[in-house]
């Protein structure tokens, strides 16, 4: 896998949503997409394995993530099959947000399952005052099992941004970004509330490694938007690749 691998985030809400998947997934037959699954806690545990992973088998298109909010304490043995949907994608990774309504006791249970299944989880803070607590959980562990997602959105600008997550790069294994002009979506690459190029650029000066997921979360975009703007996301990074060689 490339140090920095463009992904799009998809919200599947519930059974319903997840029977449009095939048409939706069809748009993205072909382009070597990586998707990040945003859903519940509950749709993750109420799913089967096999109604997840393999309407993306048989649209070719690779699963990154598997995104969900803390619920407060994880039942292990939901979090186990969770894990075991994860283990069946190309991504292998799951990413919990708000993580600090889990116990210590959680925590370990849910690294040491990681662990034996060998699947990455990413801590992923609820607002920008947390990231040094959460770092700081991150690496009471061992092994490179737990990392950070961070998320533009929960920053004013790419400046603030920027500043806040520079000595935590490191751990780092998924950075969410998306654009906005006003209250309405942006293309990813022309500055407007974010400079997503001068992102890039101390993104690739460095050496982040992880996905970099577009994600609009403040409104949403339709699928053909989020295509585009993923191949304008890859031109770049491929053009900033040449230029570092």
């Amino acid at each position: 896998m490339q140090h920095v691998v463009p992904a799009v985030g998809i919200r599947v809400e519930d059974e319903e949503s997840l029977g449009k998947l095939p048409n939706r997934l069809s748009r993205f037959e072909t382009s070597h997409v990586w998707v990040q699954l945003i859903s519940s806690y509950k749709f993750f545990s109420d799913m089967g394995v096999s109604d997840i992973t393999d309407v993306f088998i048989d649209h070719d298109v690779n699963i990154a993530s598997l995104k969900f909010e803390s619920v407060g304490e994880i039942d292990q043995e939901v979090f186990e099959k969770i894990i075991t949907i994860a283990d069946e994608t190309k991504g292998r990774t799951i990413i919990i947000s708000k993580p600090l309504s889990l116990s210590s006791t959680t925590l370990e249970r849910i690294y040491e399952l990681a662990a034996m299944y060998k699947v990455k989880i990413l801590l992923e803070p609820e607002k920008p005052e947390n990231l040094k607590q959460i770092s700081s959980i991150i690496g009471s562990f061992m092994g490179g099992i737990l990392g950070l997602s961070l998320v533009q959105e929960k920053y004013s600008s790419t400046e603030t941004f920027i500043s806040s997550i520079r000595g935590y790069l490191q751990v780092a294994r998924n950075i969410e970004i998306s654009n906005y002009d006003g209250t309405e979506p942006a293309p990813i690459l022309i500055p407007s509330q974010y400079n997503n190029p001068m992102l890039l650029r101390f993104l690739m000066r460095n050496q982040f490694e992880g996905f970099l997921t577009i994600c609009y979360s403040k409104k949403m975009t339709d699928d053909t938007w989020l295509l585009r703007e993923l191949f304008s996301l890859k031109e770049q990074l491929a053009t900033l690749s040449e230029k570092k060689d």
